[in-house]
């Protein structure tokens, strides 16, 4: 009776224990979690979706917009720190060899794909879809 007694104390304890990784405020309409873990909060907007939060500081990746000189149109190179990280002469995802129509869409492309690389989404790619909700394509 003694050992089901104590079995029956350990299963409260670890159901009451797995619950308590996160915690939640309510903060101005928002939820604010918070993991001991990290140390790292997330804002949970009422749509019940999770905010990412940018895993890299916004001045250490750049862009940097060409007119590809080889074929038409323009280009891009991303760089993090003063390293080239991606050099891009012509619009990805798509058939051909041919660059960006104009300056501002190739800007926009590179835009996207910082986006992508500061929020740790790897591999950084494009879709069409991505290109075309964009208007680059």
């Amino acid at each position: 009776m003694k050992m089901r007694n104590l079995l029956f104390v350990i299963i409260i304890f670890c159901a009451a224990g797995c619950g308590q990784n996160k915690t939640a405020e309510q903060e101005n309409g928002n939820v604010i979690q918070s993991s001991p873990d990290s140390g790292e909060k997330a804002v949970r907007t009422e749509t019940n979706s999770v905010a990412p939060k940018p895993l890299i500081p916004d001045t250490s990746v750049r862009m940097n917009i060409f007119k590809n000189t080889e074929i038409s149109g323009y280009g891009y190179d991303i760089l993090i720190g003063e390293k080239l990280y991606i050099h891009q002469p012509n619009i990805p995802a798509v058939e051909g060899n041919n660059g960006f129509a104009t300056e501002e869409k190739a800007r926009k492309a590179a835009a996207f794909i910082i986006y992508k690389i500061k929020m740790n989404i790897m591999p950084p790619s494009v879709t069409k879809g991505e290109l075309d909700s964009l208007g680059v394509r």
